[in-house]
């Protein structure tokens, strides 16, 4: 698994790290090998917020943010759920206002920032 997972359980959202390198054309696969552990979690603690804080090297091309947010649904996660995520690499932070749309439009609430206490504050509201 090229990428790096990091999980604390905060008494009102999941914080989620992920770091390491994405690899053209497997950007999909590599998100969903992370996510169980996450969902897992979720579950358990009837936490229905995620702060997920990406330090990925690559692009995100608009197939696998639409096979992203099109998977949610099979990890269990309900529409209630509220992601905030924060893309610290500039240019997939800009490809991942697709990803915002394409979960906007599916009726899920999760938002894109480029600063971590931004995306907290939205998160906890």
């Amino acid at each position: 698994m090229p990428y790096r997972a990091e999980i604390q359980e905060n008494p009102d959202y999941i914080r989620v790290e992920i770091s390491g390198e994405r690899r053209p054309g497997k950007e999909a696969e590599d998100f969903f090998d992370i996510w169980p552990p996450v969902a897992d979690l979720c579950e358990k603690t009837r936490i229905q917020r995620i702060l997920l804080v990406l330090r990925l090297a690559g692009r995100v091309p608009p197939t696998a943010a639409y096979e992203m947010v099109k998977s949610i649904a099979d990890f269990g996660w309900p529409k209630s759920m509220r992601v905030a995520v924060v893309d610290l690499n500039e240019e997939s932070r800009r490809d991942h206002l697709v990803t915002e749309t394409i979960a906007f439009t599916r009726g899920y609430r999760l938002k894109i920032f480029a600063d971590e206490e931004e995306a907290r504050t939205w998160l906890l509201e």
